[in-house]
């Protein structure tokens, strides 16, 4: 049996996010913290692609699986700078 490496993706994340929401409360300790998590739950979105084929078009599933990459990492860009804006200049 040849396993997809889609369905890889999709069980590491989907442990990887059980991992972050069971540890939700350690991770507030990081400034803006919330943007980070809104960030990683739209990666998983994107994760989760594979499950979409099965309900939408293939290539409606492929180009939102891209925009939830592309607005995760955004996400994570402004985190950075939020966080590099909170910081005091040396």
């Amino acid at each position: 049996m040849i396993f997809d490496p889609k369905i890889a993706v999709l069980l590491l994340g989907s442990a990887t996010t059980l991992f972050v929401v069971t540890h939700q409360r350690t991770l507030r300790k990081i400034p803006f913290y919330h943007w980070v998590l809104l960030s990683f739950f739209i990666l998983y979105l994107g994760w989760s692609r594979p499950l979409w084929e099965v309900f939408f078009r293939p290539g409606f599933a492929e180009a939102m699986g891209r925009a939830l990459h592309a607005g995760s990492s955004l996400m994570l860009a402004f985190w950075c700078w939020r966080f590099r804006q909170s910081r005091p200049e040396r």
